[in-house]
């Protein structure tokens, strides 16, 4: 993110998050897509604004690829701002995502509960519906990581 990214700004007076020319805005709560705010997770200010961190620094990046409008890889209808098959290089969704199940699956430091929380985001239907293959990698333990939550 340090390559990319010089300014995070936090701004009281918008519901968007988005990055552009090194710069990324978060609105004040860190909303996702997935999180209500209103009934926010045990891990929401920990798992849930780093996804968000990751997401937004992909705009970045040189050749971002923006957000991709794809079919399912379950066969669903076109999911608007849907998720690349691979995580590399990937959309800033593809990237995030791959930081949640790391999270559930490496961290050393985490206690159970949020573990927990980033294993219920990566697995959950809203993930999974939203990209627009089976996701793939090129390194092996990324592979394993989804093959394992895939088949959880």
């Amino acid at each position: 993110m340090r390559l990319n990214t010089h300014t995070i700004r936090v701004s009281l007076d918008t519901p968007l998050n988005m990055a552009v020319g090194g710069v990324i805005n978060l609105n004040r709560s860190f909303t996702t897509w997935w999180n209500d705010p209103s009934t926010p997770t045990v891990a929401a200010p920990y798992v849930h604004s780093l996804y968000l961190f990751n997401h937004e620094s992909r705009h970045n990046e040189p050749g971002d690829p923006g957000h991709a409008a794809c079919t399912a890889w379950t066969g669903a209808p076109a999911v608007n701002q849907g998720m690349d098959a691979t995580f590399e290089p990937g959309s800033g969704f593809a990237r995030a995502t791959l930081y949640v199940m790391w999270v559930y699956k490496y961290a050393l430091y985490d206690p159970p509960a949020i573990r927990t929380e980033a294993k219920n985001l990566a697995i959950s239907k809203s993930f999974k519906d939203r990209f627009c293959a089976h996701p793939t990698s090129s390194n092996p333990l990324v592979r394993a990581l989804l093959t394992e939550l895939w088949n959880a």
